[in-house]
């Protein structure tokens, strides 16, 4: 296969800082509370919230996560999305074939960077691949102004093709579905199911947004492949503390405390919009959600028994379900246009 045949395809994540001291933490949330995908209203204003107030916040509360975490700053995300894209070369034909690389909308690992990486490959289209299975303007319509932008900026007029979502995609729904029948769900025995996602402004929704919708549909085919009675499962979204904007809810954090207050039940947690783990995931979900629930639950002191009733359900990561799933994600958008 010549050169100008092969086909780049570009794997996108969210990202972390490119250690675990204050100031690269501080850094990595200063880039992302700067995004003007993020930014509404006046700028102006959104800067000053976010220079004397709303970046220290965040700061303190992510650094107090990653190092109690990983101290030595061995992230997950970056890892796993370096397999991915090793064993998707090797599933799609081989380098002859494609090239695929690895980026993230935040950290040490620029779009840019990536898209000069596939230039050198003499990649004669791209395939770009946001890891949000549930799109939204805050996660995947960045990935595609960053990416467009870098392209702008590198003069390079490759043909593009972004996958927008794969919420309904059945591989990705069977492959959750299996996960957490694997971590030992039963719903026959009153285990209850939380699937949790990340949360977006409430006015993006207002403007055409239809990540809500996706999150729904996505949780309503988990269901359903599972052959889940209604009052055995429910959605939530995780709160953003630090943000003066109202929220998409109702949030994880009061279905831990109804769970654990009024429930006698295992809770089982799963979250499906997360392709690997993260800071949310790891510290959110495993200890502060964790936590709640023990509370309400009267099992503080117990972690053996609590170990029991609150269960996380892994991402999919770099496994080989994952790498299934990104395949036929993926297996379209090849094929000649």
């Amino acid at each position: 296969m010549t050169d100008n045949k092969r086909i780049g395809i570009l794997l996108v994540g969210y990202g972390a800082p490119t250690d675990c001291s204050h100031l690269a933490i501080k850094k990595f949330c200063k880039e992302m509370l700067f995004d003007r995908g993020l930014m509404f209203g006046s700028r102006i204003v959104w800067w000053a919230k976010v220079r004397f107030g709303m970046l220290q916040e965040i700061s303190d509360e992510y650094t107090k996560s990653l190092q109690t975490l990983w101290p030595q700053g061995d992230f997950p995300e970056w890892p796993a999305l370096n397999t991915l894209c090793q064993q998707l070369e090797l599933r799609l034909g081989g380098s002859e074939a494609v090239k695929v690389v690895p980026a993230t909308c935040y950290g040490g690992h620029a779009i840019i960077d990536a898209l000069r990486q596939l230039r050198s490959s003499n990649c004669g289209r791209v395939v770009v691949l946001p890891l949000f299975p549930q799109a939204s303007y805050s996660t995947t319509g960045i990935v595609k102004q960053r990416v467009k932008s870098a392209q702008r900026h590198l003069h390079w007029n490759v043909p593009l093709r972004f996958v927008d979502d794969y919420h309904d995609n059945q591989a990705y729904v069977c492959a959750l579905a299996a996960s957490i029948e694997h971590a030992g769900f039963n719903a026959q025995r009153g285990d209850k199911l939380l699937l949790a996602y990340r949360s977006i402004p409430t006015d993006d929704i207002e403007k055409g947004d239809d990540y809500e919708l996706q999150s729904g549909s996505t949780s309503l085919y988990i269901a359903s492949e599972l052959g889940l009675s209604r009052e055995s499962w429910t959605m939530a979204f995780f709160a953003k503390p630090y943000d003066v904007r109202q929220y998409l809810g109702p949030y994880a954090r009061d279905v831990a405390k109804r769970w654990g207050q009024y429930c006698d039940d295992r809770m089982f947690i799963v979250c499906p919009g997360y392709a690997t783990e993260c800071i949310r995931t790891q510290y959110y979900v495993k200890h502060t959600l964790k936590e709640i629930f023990a509370e309400y639950r009267e099992l503080k002191g117990q972690p053996e028994e609590l170990e029991q009733q609150f269960v996380y359900v892994p991402t999919l990561g770099k496994t080989r379900a994952h790498l299934k799933v990104l395949t036929n994600v993926l297996t379209p958008y090849l094929e000649e246009e």
